[in-house]
């Protein structure tokens, strides 16, 4: 059955799969399998409001094909969007710690989709596509709506932040292609899962180091490849340096 309406999409891809692929099939094969698994546990999470003492559970959608996950929501409330944006959160951490390196970006807005036959198109996904595409980092990008949405949610009715000064969606400087602009991302180290497993500051040969044996020496990455590597060890420095 054809189902289309407002919701959140998102769109999370491995940096570097088609070059992987093409040099080394096998590696890639596996990067795509354990990423698999690491969709297979986290699309299944489930959320606990302390403020509202329940359970958020069976929000989430999803197709997968080759590297890439869509995930999208039931609906568009206030559920809906913390399910997607923890999804995001644990996803990351998963592909993290399997060294799978993503890139995504959060949208909302008009989805259609058939779970039956596999077909989805919509306004949203393209949006969380070009989010994740233009970004110079390993990250997440949201939306300016689902950010304000974010920053709306009543007091109440829990806030959307990981501690009372860490919110979960934030501005930052964020390189993008043809320079760098104020963006909307998830603040990946503030959430519930330890999605970097060092102590800062961290060097780009440290973060990288579990990358190298999918994709060889970073001297030999092309130079915006390095970059987008470079630039996410900057955000985690700045977000994990001591006071």
């Amino acid at each position: 059955m054809q189902i289309g309406d407002n919701r959140f999409v998102a769109f999370f891809d491995m940096l570097g799969m088609s070059s992987l692929t093409v040099r080394n099939p096998e590696s890639a094969f596996n990067a795509v399998h354990n990423l698999w698994l690491q969709r297979i546990r986290r699309l299944s999470l489930k959320i606990l409001l302390p403020s509202a003492s329940r359970l958020i559970e069976n929000r989430i959608h999803h197709f997968v094909f080759s590297d890439t996950v869509v995930a999208f929501t039931e609906g568009d409330t206030l559920d809906d969007l913390r399910a997607v944006v923890m999804l995001g959160i644990e996803l990351f951490a998963g592909a993290l710690s399997e060294s799978v390196p993503l890139r995504g970006g959060i949208a909302h807005g008009r989805f259609i989709f058939n779970l039956e036959e596999g077909l989805f198109v919509g306004p949203a996904l393209v949006r969380a596509y070009r989010l994740g595409e233009r970004a110079q980092w390993l990250g997440i990008v949201v939306d300016d709506s689902i950010a304000q949405r974010a920053h709306d949610i009543p007091e109440e009715k829990g806030p959307f932040r990981a501690g009372p000064e860490e919110p979960l969606i934030e501005r930052w400087q964020l390189p993008v292609q043809g320079g760098i602009e104020s963006a909307n991302v998830v603040n990946l180290p503030a959430g519930p899962s330890q999605t970097v497993q060092m102590s800062p500051p961290i060097t780009v040969a440290q973060f990288y180091l579990g990358f190298q044996k999918l994709f060889g020496d970073f001297a030999d990455l092309p130079e915006s490849v390095q970059a987008k590597y470079t630039n996410t060890v900057a955000y985690i420095n700045a977000k994990l340096r001591p006071e």
